[in-house]
C-alpha cells in the first residue's frame, strides 16, 4: 500500500481559529497545506472585519430603482460635504 505523507507548513496566526473543536493560534503552528490555507483565509478574513469595524466610514443612501435604495460609500469628508446639500426622501 503506498500512501503518500501530507505535505505541511508552519502557519503565523495574530489570534486563535476553531476548527473541529480544535484550536489553533495565536502563535506558529504546523498544519496540513489545505488547513493551512484555510486558516490563513481566516486569519485574512478577521483582520479585515476588524479593520472594517474600526475605521470610519459613510454612506450616502439615494433613491434606487424598482422602490429600493442605492447606498453608495463615501469617505467622511465627502459625506460631511454632500450633508450640506442633501434632500430628503421618503423611502415607503
Amino acid at each position: 500500500m503506498n500512501v503518500r505523507k501530507a505535505h505541511t507548513l508552519f502557519v503565523d496566526l495574530q489570534t486563535s481559529h476553531m476548527i473541529n473543536g480544535v484550536s489553533y493560534g495565536p502563535g506558529r503552528v504546523k498544519v496540513s497545506m489545505g488547513l493551512g490555507r484555510a486558516l490563513r483565509e481566516g486569519e485574512a478574513r478577521a483582520l479585515q472585519g476588524e479593520h472594517d469595524f474600526r475605521t470610519e466610514r459613510a454612506f450616502i443612501v439615494q433613491p434606487g430603482g424598482r422602490g429600493g435604495v442605492k447606498v453608495t460609500p463615501v469617505s467622511p469628508q465627502a459625506f460631511d460635504a454632500i450633508q450640506s446639500q442633501a434632500q430628503p426622501f421618503d423611502s415607503r
